[in-house]
């Protein structure tokens, strides 16, 4: 049986992929796939196209609601960028009236949360961190 469905694999694989394939099939310790495992795989394939396609529609509804409701900032950043901004924000009317600075730390926010969870990293050396940099940047 083994070897009906390898020979079936002249007609997809190249010679060496094939050869390759044939190796291994011989020397592996595979065993049958019974049909409540075959059944289970299936379900399991239908699922996640089924959330591949959930997916892909809702980013085409982002996509078409952001241009519509924000396509400024749409074009700066993209939808995605976008709409976490607007969620992090609370609005479109609350992010639109913070100054570019707030935006700017809205981002960092995620690398600044990592630094104080840590307990051996304090604030008061983050100050420190960001001071050191600011100056030998030139931001001052």
């Amino acid at each position: 049986m083994l070897r009906n469905k390898l020979c079936c694999l002249q007609i997809l694989l190249d010679e060496d992929v094939e050869t390759q394939l044939k190796e291994a099939a011989v020397i592996s310790m595979g065993t049958e796939v019974n049909d409540l495992d075959l059944l289970n795989i299936r379900e399991l394939c239908d699922q996640v196209l089924a959330l591949s396609e959930y997916r892909a529609q809702l980013y085409e509804y982002l996509k078409s609601r952001m241009n519509t409701i924000a396509p400024n900032l749409t074009a700066l950043v993209g939808e995605l960028v976008g709409a976490r901004l607007i969620a992090h924000g609370g609005s479109l009317l609350n992010l639109a009236k913070q100054p570019g600075s707030t935006i700017q730390i809205l981002g960092a926010e995620k690398v600044c949360s990592f630094f104080f969870q840590n307990s051996s990293f304090s604030f008061l050396r983050f100050l420190y961190v960001l001071l050191y940099v600011c100056q030998h940047t030139g931001d001052k």
